[in-house]
């Protein structure tokens, strides 16, 4: 991805921590990867395996579905 917002770290290493893995997701997925390092194709690709993984859990959080069709988007519009 490159870098991240301090506030968005502190908030994904929150989330994690608790085993909140549906709102990490979803709050990388509405996040913007700085173009200035990483690879922006191959973190929308990883979002989407990652989304692809939660959406089989028991009674997923029905915004996985539209999260997973979003980061699939930025995959292939990415050069």
């Amino acid at each position: 991805m490159g870098g991240i917002r301090p506030g968005h770290q502190h908030g994904l290493h929150r989330w994690f921590t608790t085993g909140n893995l549906t709102a990490a997701y979803l709050s990388l997925a509405a996040a913007r990867p700085l173009p200035r390092t990483g690879n922006p194709t191959t973190y929308w690709t990883t979002l989407v395996t990652a989304g692809e993984l939660l959406t089989t859990t028991p009674n997923p959080d029905t915004r996985l579905k539209y999260a997973v069709t979003h980061c699939r988007t930025q995959a292939t519009t990415r050069p």
